[in-house]
């Protein structure tokens, strides 16, 4: 089975949005589906994680409008020409993983019409690790379990926080490969010091409205 029919559909769609490819209609359909389907926002979340670590060693610098052009162009092709997913995402055709990155890293630092929030919630040995998306424009948190789960007869819950504050409860993490949940409105993930945390609760959350078993994990978010 070759590359492209490996990396198709959803996925596709998912990584080609993630990297600023689409326009037209198929940028509309992907709206529509991010607004709607927390599957594919987690799919992008992932691709946005995936490109963000090859992208993490490239300073930025700031890319006159002519040699932006030129390089996509170059890359990619003219603007009139059309093709797959493939053909437009050159990096799965050879090209080599220092390139990559620094393409990745260029797409990477345009800004985003709406700024979106991404924090890995990992624990201490590794056996627990959540990827959490903020999408600012509509307040949801998407969130996906990658690795780990509850205790039998326990619970996993997230929370939310500022600094020392209090933290507030996002909810209780259903069983699932991804799940939506609203920030509460009293929190700002700008905030200097906010940050998400899992704890270990009974069946259906803490029942202080505080964690009330260990906290397993904590992450702060990064916009991307």
């Amino acid at each position: 089975m070759s590359i492209e029919d490996e990396i198709e559909g959803d996925e596709a769609l998912a990584a080609e949005y993630a990297l600023g490819l689409l326009d037209g209609d198929e940028l509309i359909e992907a709206e529509r589906r991010y607004r709607a389907m927390p599957g594919f926002r987690a799919d992008v979340a992932e691709w946005q994680e995936r490109l963000a670590v090859l992208a993490e060693e490239v300073a930025p610098e700031a890319v006159a409008a002519s040699v932006k052009r030129r390089l996509e162009e170059r890359l990619f092709g003219a603007p009139a020409s059309s093709g797959g997913f493939l053909s437009r995402l050159w990096l799965w055709q050879g090209a080599t993983a220092g390139l990559a990155a620094v393409v990745a890293g260029l797409l990477l630092l345009q800004p985003a019409e709406t700024p979106r929030y991404l924090s890995e919630i990992a624990s201490a040995d590794g056996e627990l690790r959540v990827l959490v998306t903020y999408d600012a424009a509509s307040g949801n948190i998407t969130v996906r379990l990658r690795e780990g789960e509850p205790v039998p007869g326990r619970a996993l819950q997230l929370w939310a926080a500022e600094g020392q504050g209090a933290p507030v409860s996002v909810g209780v993490l259903p069983e699932g490969e991804a799940f939506v949940f609203d920030l509460p409105s009293t929190l700002n993930v700008r905030d200097e010091g906010f940050h998400f945390a899992i704890s270990d609760e009974p069946p259906g959350g803490s029942p202080t409205g505080l964690p009330t078993g260990d906290v397993l994990a904590q992450g702060e978010p990064e916009q991307i």
